[in-house]
């Protein structure tokens, strides 16, 4: 944390600024945090966060405190998760213990840490893809939301992925890679022992089927009637956002969850080139649907009438940077468009919702591993160096997966390899709200990757979610762009 806010003093910009929504989690106290952030203390472990971001206590059976939940999660029963206090059902002396944890957080839905310790031991959780980001630095002890939060000396450049390159050629940190050769990023569907920091899997079991067992309609309505749960949980209890556009995942965010899109604080698009500038079009339809109006942010505009400066893009870019740990930047636009953002707590997204169409899978839907690592698009070296450089440690990685998952893994990648060093990394780079995928669960993950790959590729699953949430016909975006160029 202290590299953290000598970072910021460097950049000449504030650290509760850069470091919004973050925190940190270590064996030693860290010595002057800001006098706002919130500070607690569990066996001999100090927590340190940002009082934007949600924190549930957790109790034991005994009523004994033994952690906190960070983050935004919705249970199994489809209700919020705190927000303030939960009672678990086992006692931490309970020889089962553990499996219960495993289990009952398996199912929660969200944007989440789970952070358990007890006398005889301790272990962090974290959400299906780390989509609350989640870095250990073993040499500190230390558990944090970015590498720079998990750092109290300054930042050694990981010569593996070199960050001064990942800013000027672009690209990604990938197989728990990070800018400081010290810290590691979390993988999804593992937990992370407090002890050894050592990672283990708990997601899927040996037990696990990812069959086919549903045809596509009853497939559709359980993961429709669970996403309409969880969106509808988020909406009832924060300001939310709804981004709507052309394609299919905010379409099926929102319509899964039309009941309760009425507390939604409000619809949003925004322009950053002439595609989205399309969409805005579209999302203003499927907004009047769901009986809003919708707000555009208009971010080119902004810039071309110098509404926003370029000193004040650079200072979002040098942020985004402190923040992310030095990912790759986004366009001057998009981050311009994060900065517009109407005023709210969460903004809901789809990104996860990717998997409905199988977009990781090549046409013939058979596994190259050259492919699937092409598809973690990694920086610094050239997709043929990538091919060899990584192709070990992707092995590795699948050996990990129960034989169940390993006709499915593009699908375990994508949530294990690439969204935690993408989505979840980039999306802390934008301060103003949450970014909270309500997809992000086990039981709708599971469902969609059952449906077979091929349906998924042509479009059936998606076509089938919007018959399911009863989804206006409204023209998709590459529709009006087909018609557009037909005329």
């Amino acid at each position: 944390m202290i590299a953290a806010q000598r970072a910021s003093e460097t950049a000449q910009t504030r650290f509760e600024q850069a470091f919004e929504g973050q925190y940190r989690l270590s064996k030693t106290a860290s010595p002057s945090p800001p006098d706002e952030w919130v500070i607690d203390h569990v066996q001999g472990w100090h927590l340190v966060h940002c009082p934007s971001l949600p924190s549930c206590t957790l109790l034991d059976a005994q009523g004994i405190k033994i952690g906190w939940l960070l983050g935004y999660a919705v249970g199994a029963d489809g209700q919020l998760v705190g927000p303030d206090l939960v009672k678990l059902k086992r006692a931490y002396s309970d020889d089962t213990f553990w499996d219960y944890i495993s289990s009952e957080l398996t199912w929660y839905a969200g944007k989440y840490t789970a952070i358990l310790i007890t006398p005889n031991g301790g272990r962090a959780y974290f959400d299906p893809v780390v989509d609350l980001p989640a870095v250990f630095n073993h040499s500190e002890h230390a558990l944090a939301s970015s590498p720079l939060m998990a750092l109290s000396t300054p930042l050694r450049v990981n010569p593996r992925i070199k960050y001064p390159r990942i800013r000027k050629r672009g690209g990604n940190y990938g197989m728990g890679q990070t800018c400081d050769i010290r810290v590691m990023r979390v993988r999804g569907n593992h937990y992370l022992d407090l002890d050894s920091f050592a990672q283990h899997r708990y997601w899927p079991l040996e037990t696990d089927s990812f069959e086919q067992e549903n045809e596509l309609p009853e497939s559709a309505r359980i993961i429709t009637t669970r996403l309409g749960e969880v969106t509808g949980a988020l909406l009832a209890n924060y300001d939310c956002l709804m981004p709507l556009t052309g394609g299919n995942d905010s379409r099926t965010l929102a319509f899964s969850a039309r009941k309760s899109m009425y507390l939604a604080k409000a619809c949003y698009s925004h322009r950053t080139n002439y595609k989205t500038g399309v969409d805005s079009e579209i999302g203003a339809k499927l907004a009047h649907a769901l009986g809003h109006e919708l707000h555009q942010i208009d971010a080119l505009s902004a810039i071309e009438t110098n509404q926003i400066t370029e000193t004040e893009i650079s200072k979002l870019r040098q942020n985004f940077y402190l923040a992310t740990g030095y990912q790759n930047a986004p366009s001057d636009a998009e981050l311009v468009a994060g900065d517009m953002l109407p005023e709210g707590q969460v903004v809901l997204r789809g990104n996860v919702l990717d998997l409905t169409r199988a977009n990781q899978w090549p046409r013939d839907c058979k596994f190259y591993l050259g492919h699937g690592i092409d598809l973690l698009a990694i920086g610094t070296r050239s997709a043929e160096e990538n091919r060899v450089y990584w192709a070990p440690e992707y092995q590795e990685w699948a050996k990990t997966l129960p034989t169940g998952a390993q006709f499915f893994l593009y699908d375990f990648a994508f949530m294990e390899l690439q969204a935690p060093c993408t989505l979840g990394a980039r999306l802390q780079g934008y301060p103003h709200a949450a970014y909270v995928n309500p997809f992000n669960d086990r039981r709708m993950l599971a469902e969609c990757i059952r449906t077979p790959t091929n349906l998924r590729k042509k479009g059936l699953l998606n076509a089938a979610l919007h018959a399911a949430c009863e989804a206006p016909e409204i023209p998709m975006l590459k529709q009006v762009l087909r018609s557009q160029r037909a005329q």
